[in-house]
């Protein structure tokens, strides 16, 4: 059974692969995108590992409290 030279060229490895900047749009991230991505990421920690996220709040609120204590 061999198959016709049609059905070969719809599998090639080239068909539809072209450079990744043709595709992209060329514009500048801004400094909201970043603010906003950082904190999906900190929403996802938190979310995800909920005892850790505790715990580093409650380390820093203790530095952070002695070192306002410290400056009275």
């Amino acid at each position: 059974m061999a198959q016709g030279s049609d059905d070969t060229e719809d599998f090639t490895l080239e068909s539809g692969i072209g450079r990744l900047q043709d595709n992209s749009p060329q514009r500048r991230v801004t400094a909201g995108e970043h603010v906003e991505d950082t904190l999906d990421l900190m929403r996802d920690i938190v979310v995800d590992m909920p005892l850790v996220a505790a715990g580093t709040v409650a380390v820093l609120g203790l530095v952070l409290g002695g070192w306002l204590a410290r400056r009275r």
